[in-house]
């Protein structure tokens, strides 16, 4: 008998904690936006060391995002498709007065900026 009581307890608790396991996958993004995220993230840091590298060579950034890869840096050209957010194919909004600058995500503020080589997240 308490065999039997035990199985219904746990069964009872376990579907407790499925319901409530359930009720917590509505309140987490799909794994598809969280890799774009983390994607666009990616994007951004590779421009930021592109940009420096190009401050480097140059002695001043770049007026335009394209002009990084017209430029044939010598250590490594960001590939055109970099320039663009994968969530939303936007082109990321460059901001430079040639001696500092500013990257951000036009898709999303959560996907956060970059200024001078530090991220916002």
């Amino acid at each position: 008998m308490k065999a039997i009581g035990s199985a219904m307890i746990f069964g009872l608790l376990l579907c407790m904690v499925g319901v409530a396991y359930a009720g917590e996958q509505d309140s987490l993004p799909p794994v598809s936006d969280l890799a774009l995220e983390m994607s666009c993230k990616s994007n951004m840091r590779t421009l930021a060391t592109a940009l420096s590298m190009y401050l480097s060579e140059f002695g001043t950034y770049p007026d335009s995002l394209p002009m990084l890869t017209d430029a044939g840096v010598a250590h490594g050209v960001p590939p055109i498709h970099l320039l663009e957010c994968p969530a939303c194919d936007s082109v990321y909004l460059y901001l430079t007065d040639g001696e500092s600058f500013t990257l951000v995500c036009p898709c999303d503020s959560l996907h956060g900026s970059i200024v001078d080589g530090t991220a916002s997240w």
